[in-house]
């Protein structure tokens, strides 16, 4: 299933095995590491994790360091809102938090006056591998 997407270089996020985060670190890296551990089975190194539903811990961002990931997207931790790098903890996160909301992609074509995808896909991976 995977194998088209792969070779013609679509970004596959992990999005952990159950579709659920859980309250504890122990089950919750388990969860996340399977769902990791399956996908490089298959050939793919996912570079970004989504969380499940509305969910989100804390922990949560240690486990995201640990897998290395580059970026987040987790509807449970922040929406409506530009990219950035987290502070949980009282820790600024190694990876980016790209809240996920049409109102990031509306507030992009208001800003340009245009629909340009394009230019919008070019600042995003500007804005990750900044860093990285």
């Amino acid at each position: 299933f995977f194998k088209p997407f792969v070779n013609k270089n679509y970004d596959i996020q992990s999005h952990a095995y159950y579709h659920c985060l859980f309250p504890d670190s122990l089950t919750n890296y388990n969860n996340i590491k399977l769902a990791h551990l399956l996908l490089k089975r298959l050939g793919i190194t996912p570079s970004g994790f989504n969380a499940p539903e509305y969910f989100w811990f804390n922990h949560t961002a240690r486990l995201i360091e640990d897998l290395g990931y580059k970026y987040s997207n987790s509807f449970g931790y922040d929406y409506s809102n530009y990219p950035h790098r987290p502070l949980i903890n009282n820790k600024l996160r190694q990876y980016y938090e790209i809240p996920p909301s049409p109102t990031n992609y509306n507030r992009f074509s208001t800003a340009l006056k245009t629909n340009n995808n394009s230019l919008i896909s070019k600042y995003l991976i500007k804005l990750i591998f900044m860093y990285y």
